[in-house]
């Protein structure tokens, strides 16, 4: 689990700071693709919060927004599973709620890391290789 959200850090911090370093010099050549980018990583930093405060808000609506979204992870698992004929694609519903909170937790972390407490994670974390 340490490898993996090292990792996660590593990717949302690398995409944070590509937004901006690049979002200056592409809203004067590409205005269309600056929104669209600012969009998508805004929309990641709203639901990462939406994550964790709505709980706090209204514990019955965030239940049912958990399992709206859960319901729709298990259908597209379910799918995943058939038309790659790969039955332990079933098991993914198991732990995706658990991995959401924890990319939700490291988008907001490299989010603050990155804009607000300008901490530059450039640290390359190399993950250990096991052999199964």
């Amino acid at each position: 689990m340490k490898i993996y959200i090292n990792q996660m850090r590593r990717w949302f911090g690398g995409g944070w700071q590509n937004l901006a370093k690049y979002l200056d010099q592409r809203l004067i050549s590409e205005p269309g693709r600056s929104l669209e980018l600012s969009l998508i990583y805004i929309e990641g930093l709203v639901f990462s919060l939406t994550l964790f405060i709505l709980p706090v808000i209204n514990i019955i609506l965030a239940f049912k927004f958990m399992l709206m979204f859960y319901v729709v992870v298990i259908i597209q698992g379910i799918y995943a599973a058939i038309k790659e004929k790969r039955w332990d694609i079933l098991l993914v519903p198991i732990y995706y709620p658990m991995m959401m909170y924890i990319n939700a937790w490291v988008s907001i972390e490299q989010f603050i890391n990155e804009f607000i407490l300008a901490k530059r994670n450039m640290i390359w974390y190399h993950p250990e290789r096991v052999k199964i």
